[in-house]
């Protein structure tokens, strides 16, 4: 009875700073899910959880997040959280340019995808941001141990590593060491805000970081060099730059920081040194490349069919509709100007404008801050707001920082009805779409996506415009 007793009371301490009894039956607690939820989702993402439910995890996590949505819509509806005037006015004006692109432009399948996610991002966003708050507001250690999980979790798989080093040198090739998909992209995106979260909470002091802080930079900097994955290396140290310029505090250690990313340069380097040698050849590392991967190329392919019709835009996924042997622009500045013309103009200067309001309040860290420019900076050469994964750790950290930046509004009776409104208009659209063109999908068991070209999109395979069952691919 004694053991038994003893047992009960160590769950019970356990569970207790989640009160999870209360986070399902009273409404003060249902704000805190969304970022629960994102946990959740990362460690299947991180770990290569695999449901079953779809062949490919890329798609799985995909309909993961949609489902997610609806649950986001519900908790936003049942705990009555409201907008201030100046937000509601925002997710009014753009819910009109979406509705008024889908009633006049949506033409095809691929469309009706890039459209979802226009709609979830916002919603995610918000969220997640009233999440970090309510944990903010009753136990901020408590958040700074969720997002300690987060990166604990994001980084394991780095260590897999050492295995490809260790077979590179010994047999002479370079095995994928990465626990997820087949994209080592989806990855290096992924990662950059998990960086910066790591960083911010070196900064805040964070007690349980300190240990282990150098090993986590150190592997996360390894793993980004030998994927030869420019673009995340490039944003990750604009974003250190960008703090040491304008926080003369942080400096010593954004110094040590960027030693550790030296250092792991050096391991790099190292490597393919040694394996010259063993193998007497002459392979250059996979991080100097001059070249700009076929970017250019792309760019000017579809800006030559965008200046026919500059206004429209192209259409959502464009390229899904081609024979290009790539689905998304990598490059998402330009992805919403030429396939959604003056919407996507207005889109991205909606996401401009709240980002300079986020990076000018004093309220928000530094890192936080920075952490912003690098996830735009690898914007302009990646697929990150386009894979589930990368897409969720951005919202996480666009979330995090948004819920730092305090618009001071008292609810009345016109927010209120607002709120309702809007939240009612984007449900109805985001329905609309989810019933019409992928309830398929969501029903489906055993499924996957396939088509010739083996590049992600919407869709594991992006030109694929729906989930087949497993007995139909080839």
């Amino acid at each position: 009875m004694v053991q038994v007793r003893l047992i009960k009371n160590t769950c019970h301490q356990l569970v207790k700073p989640l009160n999870i009894d209360k986070m399902v039956f009273e409404k003060s607690y249902l704000e805190k899910l969304p970022l629960l939820g994102v946990v959740f989702l990362l460690c299947f993402f991180s770990l290569g959880f695999h449901f079953g439910w779809l062949l490919q995890p890329y798609d799985e996590l995909r309909l993961q997040q949609i489902v997610f949505t609806l649950c986001l819509f519900f908790i936003l509806f049942y705990r009555k959280i409201f907008f201030s005037a100046y937000l509601g006015y925002q997710f009014l004006f753009l819910f009109i340019f979406l509705f008024l692109h889908l009633y006049f432009y949506a033409t095809n399948i691929y469309v009706f995808q890039d459209l979802l996610i226009l709609i979830l991002a916002p919603i995610w966003i918000f969220s997640i941001s009233i999440s970090c708050k309510s944990f903010a507001k009753v136990n901020i250690d408590f958040l700074y141990k969720i997002l300690f999980f987060i990166v604990i979790i994001s980084v394991l798989p780095t260590i897999f590593i050492f295995l490809s080093i260790k077979n590179f040198l010994i047999e002479g090739n370079w095995y994928n060491w990465h626990m997820n998909y087949d994209s080592i992209r989806v990855y290096n995106s992924f990662i950059v805000p998990v960086f910066f979260i790591t960083l911010y909470l070196r900064l805040v002091e964070f007690k349980y970081i300190k240990r282990i802080y150098l090993i986590l930079v150190f592997l996360i900097s390894l793993s980004l060099w030998f994927d030869g994955a420019r673009s995340a290396i490039l944003s990750i140290l604009i974003g250190l730059i960008f703090i040491f310029f304008y926080k003369k505090k942080f400096r010593k250690k954004i110094f040590i920081t960027g030693t550790l990313i030296l250092v792991a340069f050096l391991s790099y380097y190292l490597t393919y040194y040694i394996h010259n040698q063993l193998y007497e050849i002459d392979q250059s590392l996979n991080i100097v490349r001059s070249s700009s991967s076929g970017r250019l190329r792309l760019w000017g392919y579809v800006y030559e069919h965008w200046i026919l019709q500059p206004f429209q835009g192209l259409g959502g996924g464009y390229l899904a509709t081609t024979d290009y042997p790539l689905n998304h622009l990598h490059n998402l500045y330009l992805r919403l100007i030429f396939e959604w013309g003056t919407l996507g103009l207005m889109y991205l200067i909606w996401i401009v404008y709240q980002v300079l309001k986020i990076i000018k309040s004093d309220n928000v860290h530094i890192v936080l801050k920075a952490g912003i420019y690098a996830i735009f900076v690898d914007a302009l050469f990646s697929g990150n707001l386009v894979y589930p994964a990368s897409q969720i750790s951005i919202f996480l950290f666009l979330g995090l920082a948004s819920s730092q930046f305090y618009l001071k509004s008292v609810p009345n009776k016109k927010t209120q009805l607002l709120t309702k409104i809007i939240l009612l208009l984007w449900l109805s659209l985001y329905m609309y779409i989810l019933i019409n063109y992928l309830l398929k999908d969501l029903v489906c068991w055993n499924c996957g996506s396939y088509a010739d070209l083996m590049a992600p999109g919407f869709w594991f395979y992006g030109k694929a415009e729906h989930l087949i069952h497993y007995s139909l691919i080839p």
